[in-house]
Parts: structure tokens; C-alpha cells; sequence
């Protein structure tokens, strides 16, 4: 049933409608300016109703119990809200309070549960008591922020200063600390409330504040006891407990024990989590009056190990799990930057291989990925330099490793791998078939000692009562010299019956030149008739015992064929061009540059072999020979360098450091230039005197034979430990207002 009120009608009277319950929607008009008590209660149909713009107040219980009413407008016509208005108005969802209105009454809206939010206009001067009792759905009060009586935080509603809390709302409820009150029925019946903290500025709580919040589990408070109305907490949940803290007063009875009809005991402490620059899930723990601690949870941080939870920021005392705390506290978790283990790859550096050799790398730091490169350059952090697995390595190369966690890098590991037969270590010819024991192998090794080329062969591992051998043959007359040394156990009657090596020529021991203890290099000279020779060394274990380093080397096998010409043959001092030319394609030198540096002339030729007769090889150690300068590929770089030994590499020049000093004299520039010949990373000792004939000078960059060269006057100036060169270059053109300086390749 519909009813729309208008015409001469001006007020609705009481009890106008009461009780009408099949009303469903009512309008109002205009004309009406007052809805009498009663008027609409009990209405139990009714579902809309339409205020005219002229109703000034609304009665006491007008819509009463309307429980299917779900919104209402008031205009802003009405000043004032009856006591009771919109009780137990359970279906009502949205109330729209007109800006006129001044005055809510007492119980105006008690039991409207469905209700989720109410605005306040800024014209409220008065709110009676219990007027949103009941109101168990409300999660927040707004407030015109130009109310002066009245304001909202955090979703409570409070009086302008803040210090008296009116109602409140459900969920778990934190009183703002400038509450000194909370008021009579200030969450009564509200049993959406879970828990509620109370401040410590909190010194009075009115009757029936919580009754009725079964849903009530927990109530703290931060202070000291209020003054308590009464039925604070009737009808709260059996399980409700109210927790303090342990050096507050005035509860007048045991803790634990019961206060106000529910549990009281003390609070737990709470123990903040300050991860300190880190992240943690977990920002505070709550322990138990006189427990321990327990374990605290682990935090993260990119780039840092976490080293525990601190009293202090930095410094105070760690705290360990059976730590008992006596109040709140704040922890703080200590970092340690990550120190990244440089990589270990299982070769030494200078590894001598004769075959394919497996690479494993390893880190010592758990969680770090390794980043490797097996080309010699520095691996790039990123996927497809990731170490997984060991790997094989073929041919000389330069392994490097670095390691990597959470950001932070390690130094970088390197391992230079040399690959080289057995014949390469022993440093003999070709024509030297050279074969080992293959129970126990006789193995290439970097031998810092050796006496060529920084290599040599070292006996196999073998037990007691077993020998190992190493042999090398060769056909026809000549000469055969070789070193040898052994680090074993030393016959203390030498008697040479205890671990010894022993050396053969074909199958016969030489007894004599036997050896034992710590015997270090020894030459020895073998001469060969004629046919096929072999010299055996065989390094032998006695039945027990070990000394040393349990093992013998062998080193620099050199043969010389009986008159066996020279690699590389003298010419006649007035050869002809023609001739030369011949000798040198004949003699086959690997380094084609050769025959470019000599240039036909048996001058240069000679020069160049008495040069070959001096050189070191390329370790330095010792002559390398004729024969390995005419195998070496880069001899003519070394030759015009004047270098004391071959290079192994393709020889670099570094210009260093440049100063200009003061003109000595009109178009007179005199410069100081440092210069490195380096063979890979390792400078080599040349002739400074060929190094300053290669220097160059122009005024234009872009013409170096033309008008703009200039000719420099280049002194040598000394050498220092490094190999590093320096010079005075002296340019004496005055024509020229820049010069251009560089080292003819």
C-alpha cells in the first residue's frame, strides 16, 4: 500500500501510522513540516519513504523498528532527529543526514545493524547517548571538517578536542591517544568488534561501553586501571581477556585473575623488527610475561649475510633465543657484506698438459655463481658465462674465473693451461722418439727449476716395490746430453738399494750414475757409435718408506747428431743476392719476415746468425739454438729488436709516459718518451740503440715521408728493472708548429 501526504496536511500527528505494516511506500510533501511521535513505527512494510523539503523535525521512534526501510534522505530542512527515530531500523544501509540538522536524539539509531557508514554535517551540536548503540555493521564515522563539536580519526567519532570517544566502529579498534573518555555505550552492542587497545591517556569508561560486543576477544590496555562504569563489559564473549601491562596499577585484584566479569592477565611484551636496510616478513612478535624469545625470523638483504637480531642499531648485545625480555623492545638485524671466495679452478697456474686436460672450478662461498671464460679474457656476468660443469680443455689457452653473489664479485682466478708433450718439456729435437712407462706415466710439469723452457718430466706415482720408466731413442752416431735430479729417500750406507733412479743404455744400468736423497740437476754425456740407441731412467720404490717429494725429473735432452749440419749455414761475406736468397728458402724459416729483414745481403744473413748463435729461448733460461730460432715465428721481430731471448708472441710496443721539456733554442723541442717491448704481459730486455733508430717524426699526421717529416735525434736515456726504456727525442725543425711522434713497426 502507497500514502502520499500533502495538500492542507502541515504536521503528521502521533502514532499517525503506527503499526501499519502493510504500508510500503509513503511520500510527503512539501506542506508537511513536522512527522509527530510514533508516527511511522512498527511499519514493518515499508520499504521507501520520501521526506518533503519542508519537514523540520522528525519525532521520537517515528520509524521505529521499519526493518525493510534500506535508505533515508533527510532534507535539509530537518533541525532535529527524535530519540529513537530509526530504532532497530535492521535493514536500514544508507542515511543521508541533511546539513540543517543540530540535534540527534538518544537511540536514534540503535539496533540499525545494517548500517556501514555515517556522515555527520557540520551543523551537529548534539548527539545524545547511545544513539548508534547496536550498530554492529559500522566501520566508520565521517565528519564535516567544519563540524565544531565533533571529529573523526580514524574512523571514531570524537568530540572536536579529541578527548571523549562517542562511538565506535568494529574490526580491531586502536583508541587514539588523545582520548581521556570513552563515553556510555560507546561500542555497546557493536559485535563486529574483535579488539580494542586502550592508551595510557585513558582514564574513564563509561557504562556499557563494550556491552553486548560478542565478538570482544581482546582488550589492552596501555596504562594504568580507569575509573570503570558499570556493565562495562556485560555480554561480551566468554573468551574475552584483558591483557596489561606488568608495571601498570589500580586493578585491584590478582593477575591473573578476573576484573570487570572477564579474564585479566598481563600483556605480552611485544618485540619490534627492525630489519635495519633488510626485509622481513615479520615485524613484530608478541612473548609471553617470563618466556623466552624464541626463535625470530630470518631477514634478507641483496648483497649483505645476515649476522642476528641486536639490541642496538649498531653495537648493544645479540639476542638469542633463550633470551628472556622484561618489556617491550625494539631488535635490530646486523649485516655483514658478503666477502665472494675468488674462484679455484684445479689446475695451477702454467699447467702442462700433453693431452686433453678436464677443468673443474669450484668457490669456497656457498650460493655464489661462477662466471668463467676458457679464451683468456675476463668473463662477462651473464648467463652464457655460467660455470655448470667440468669441461675439457685441447689447446694452450688462459682459464678465467670470477664469482659472483647477490651483487657482489669476486677477484678474478686465472690459470694459464700450456700444452705440451713430453717431448716439448725435455725440450728435444724431433729426432728423439721419447716414450714413458704407460702403467704409471711419466708426466709434463711447470718446473720453475727445470733447466730449458721452464718444463720438465716428473716420474709417475707408484707404490712400493715398483719402478717407473721413461725412455728416449735415437738412430745413429752422436751425442746425447741430459739432466736429471730425484727427491726420495737417501740410503744411509750409500749403498743406492733404497727408492733411487737408475739410467740405462740400451737395457744396461750405467750403476754409477745412480742417485737417491735430494740430488739436484746433474748433466750427464752419453756418446753413440752408430744404430739404434735408447736411454732409459727408472725411477724405483723399494719394499717400504718414502722420503722427499718421492719422485725424479728428467730435463733438456738434447742430441747431436755426429756431422750434422748447421739450421742455419754460414754464407760467404761476398755471396751474391741470389745466393742468399737460396740459403734462406733452403734453411725454411717459420717466420717469413726473415727473409724480408735480410734482404739478399750476406752481411745480413751473417749478422742474423751470429744473432741466433746468442738468443735465449723464449723462458729465458737458456740458448735456444739455431734450430728453434728457424721454428720461432716471430725471429725477425726479435732480430730487429735486438732481444735477448724469442718471443712466444706476436712482441708489443708500449709508448708510456710523454713530458716536453723547455725549447732549448729557437724550433728546438726536446721530449722525454718511455717505451715497454713486451712479449704477451711480459716486457723483454732489447736493444735500446735499435728501438731509438725505429722513432718517426712528422708535422703532419697524414705524411710521414713527404715535405712535413722531420728527423728526430733519439739518445737512450737508461733502463730500469722492469724493461722499460726511456729516451730523449729531440726535434730541431723549427718550421713545424706540432709534430706527430711514433715507432716504425
Amino acid at each position: 500500500m502507497s500514502v502520499e501526504i500533502g495538500g492542507s496536511v502541515i504536521s503528521i500527528g502521533e502514532s499517525a501510522f503506527d503499526n501499519c505494516t502493510k504500508l510500503a511506500n509513503v511520500t510527503i510533501s512539501d506542506s508537511v513540516t513536522s512527522i509527530g511521535s510514533y508516527a511511522f513505527r512498527w511499519c514493518s512494510g515499508l520499504t521507501n519513504i520520501t521526506i518533503g523539503g519542508h519537514v523540520i523535525s522528525i519525532g521520537s521512534s517515528a520509524f521505529a523498528s521499519c526493518s525493510k526501510l534500506s535508505s533515508v534522505t533527510i532534507p535539509d530542512s530537518v533541525t532535529s532527529i527524535g530519540s529513537s527515530a530509526f530504532s532497530y531500523c535492521s535493514g536500514l544501509t544508507n542515511i543521508t543526514i541533511g546539513s540543517g540538522v543540530t540535534s540527534i536524539g538518544m537511540r536514534a539509531f540503535i539496533g540499525c545493524s545494517g548500517l556501514a557508514s555515517v556522515t555527520i554535517p557540520c551543523g551537529v551540536t548534539s548527539i545524545g547517548g547511545a544513539a548508534f548503540r547496536g550498530c554492529s555493521g559500522l566501520t566508520s564515522f565521517i565528519v564535516d571538517e567544519d563540524n565544531e563539536n565533533y571529529k573523526s580519526v580514524s574512523g571514531l567519532l570524537l568530540t572536536k578536542d579529541g578527548q571523549t570517544l562517542i562511538a565506535g566502529v568494529k574490526g580491531e579498534v586502536t583508541i587514539p591517544n588523545s582520548v581521556a573518555s570513552v563515553g556510555s555505550d560507546a561500542f555497546s552492542g557493536c559485535s563486529g568488534l574483535t579488539s580494542v587497545t586502550i592508551p595510557d591517556s585513558v582514564t574513564s569508561i563509561g557504562s556499557d561501553a563494550f556491552s553486548g560486543c560478542s565478538g570482544l576477544t581482546n582488550v589492552l590496555f596501555e596504562g594504568n586501571a580507569p575509573t570503570m562504569g558499570n556493565s562495562v563489559f556485560s555480554g561480551v564473549t566468554s573468551g574475552c581477556c584483558v591483557s596489561v601491562r606488568q608495571d601498570s596499577t589500580g586493578w585491584g585484584v590478582d593477575i591473573p585473575g578476573t576484573w570487570q566479569g572477564v579474564a585479566i592477565a598481563y600483556a605480552p611484551f611485544d618485540v619490534m623488527l627492525d630489519a635495519n636496510g633488510g626485509d622481513c616478513a615479520v615485524t613484530m612478535v608478541s612473548v609471553e610475561v617470563g618466556a623466552p624469545i624464541g626463535e625470530l625470523p630470518t631477514p634478507t638483504r641483496w648483497g649483505y649475510a645476515f649476522k642476528g637480531w641486536w639490541t642496538e642499531q649498531n653495537g648493544g648485545e645479540e639476542v638469542a633465543p633463550e633470551t628472556i625480555p622484561d618489556g617491550d623492545l625494539t631488535l635490530y638485524a646486523h649485516w655483514e657484506r658478503h666477502v665472494v671466495a675468488a674462484p679455484k679452478i684445479s689446475l695451477v697456474d702454467g699447467s702442462v698438459y700433453g693431452d686433453l686436460c678436464t677443468v673443474m672450478i669450484t668457490c669456497a662461498t656457498d650460493g655464489a655463481t661462477i662466471y668463467y671464460s676458457a679464451e683468456g679474457v675476463t668473463p662477462e656476468i651473464s648467463d652464457s658465462y655460467i660455470y655448470n660443469a667440468p669441461f675439457m680443455v685441447e689447446n694452450m689457452t688462459v682459464v678465467k674465473a670470477v664469482a659472483v653473489l647477490e651483487g657482489v664479485e669476486s677477484d678474478c682466478a686465472t690459470v694459464r693451461i700450456i700444452k705440451k708433450t713430453l717431448n716439448a718439456v725435455l725440450d728435444a729435437p724431433d729426432s728423439v722418439t721419447i716414450a714413458s712407462d704407460p702403467a704409471a706415466p711419466w708426466q709434463p710439469v711447470v718446473d720453475e727449476s727445470a733447466k730449458m723452457g721452464g718444463g720438465s718430466a716428473r716420474s709417475g706415482a707408484i707404490g712400493n716395490r715398483t719402478n717407473t720408466w721413461l725412455s728416449a731413442t735415437v738412430e745413429g752416431a752422436g751425442t746425447m746430453i741430459f739432466w736429471c735430479k730425484v727427491s726420495c729417500e737417501h740410503d744411509e750406507d750409500n749403498m743406492f738399494t733404497w727408492d733411487r733412479l737408475m739410467i740405462y743404455t740400451n737395457d744396461v744400468e750405467i750403476a754409477e750414475w745412480r742417485m737417491d736423497g735430494e740430488t739436484d740437476w746433474t748433466e750427464r754425456t752419453l756418446a753413440f757409435g752408430g744404430g739404434t740407441n735408447t736411454v732409459k731412467w727408472v725411477y724405483y720404490k723399494d719394499r717400504t718408506g718414502a722420503g722427499g717429494e718421492d719422485c725424479a725429473w728428467v730435463d733438456a735432452v738434447a742430441w747431436s747428431p755426429a756431422g750434422a749440419a748447421d739450421p742455419i749455414p754460414a754464407v760467404a761475406v761476398d755471396a751474391d743476392a741470389a745466393t742468399v736468397n737460396a740459403t734462406v728458402d733452403e734453411v725454411g724459416f717459420a717466420d717469413a719476415a726473415v727473409k724480408e729483414v735480410i734482404g739478399g745481403s750476406a752481411e745480413e744473413y751473417n749478422a742474423f746468425k751470429t744473432w741466433a748463435d746468442g738468443v735465449k729461448g723464449a723462458t729465458g733460461d737458456a740458448l735456444a739454438g739455431e734450430a728453434a730460432v728457424v721454428a720461432n715465428g716471430h725471429a725477425a721481430a726479435a732480430y730487429l729488436l735486438g732481444a735477448e731471448r724469442l718471443f712466444e708472441n706476436e712482441p708489443t710496443v708500449e709508448i708510456g709516459e710523454l713530458s716536453i721539456a723547455e725549447s732549448e733554442g729557437a724550433g728546438t723541442t726536446a721530449m722525454t718518451v718511455a717505451v715497454t717491448v713486451k712479449d704477451g704481459e711480459s716486457a723483454v730486455a732489447v736493444s735500446a740503440a735499435k728501438v731509438a733508430a725505429m722513432f718517426e717524426a712528422t708535422g703532419d699526421l697524414g705524411d710521414w715521408t713527404g715535405a712535413a717529416k722531420l728527423i728526430p735525434t733519439v739518445t737512450p736515456s737508461g733502463t730500469d728493472a722492469s724493461g722499460k726504456m726511456t729516451f730523449v727525442v729531440t726535434l730541431g725543425d723549427g718550421t713545424a708548429s706540432k709534430a706527430f711522434l711514433r715507432i716504425r713497426k
